[in-house]
């Protein structure tokens, strides 16, 4: 059900979230290191959860980083957190602009 999601997750995970390179600073490094966490994370949630859509995984991962930003009073975890929910929105933009658009086209056929 989710296998197309998955394979479009990694396919940006793929290009997008590369390796960082030495001469990054840190604060990048730390980013892209909470972007692949994000991605594992999100990853993982959907193929323990087959009968759920993929776009509601990501909405629920979305929400709960929401909440541990509000609930955290620690600014390193706030960077964390807020990583997290923008690279799952990214993901949730992949995913519905893909089923977006292979609706739309299945409704011209």
């Amino acid at each position: 059900m989710n296998d197309e999601a998955i394979q479009k997750i990694i396919s940006y995970a793929n290009e997008y979230l590369f390796e960082p390179r030495s001469n990054w600073s840190k604060q990048a490094i730390m980013e892209r290191s909470y972007e692949r966490w994000a991605v594992d994370e999100i990853l993982l949630t959907i193929m323990d959860h087959p009968l759920t859509e993929a776009d509601f995984v990501i909405e629920g991962f979305i929400l709960k980083m929401e909440f541990f930003l509000h609930m955290s009073g620690n600014q390193a975890n706030n960077l964390i957190f807020q990583v997290a929910e923008n690279t799952a929105e990214a993901l949730l933009g992949l995913i519905l602009i893909t089923t977006n658009f292979i609706f739309s086209k299945g409704e011209t056929s």
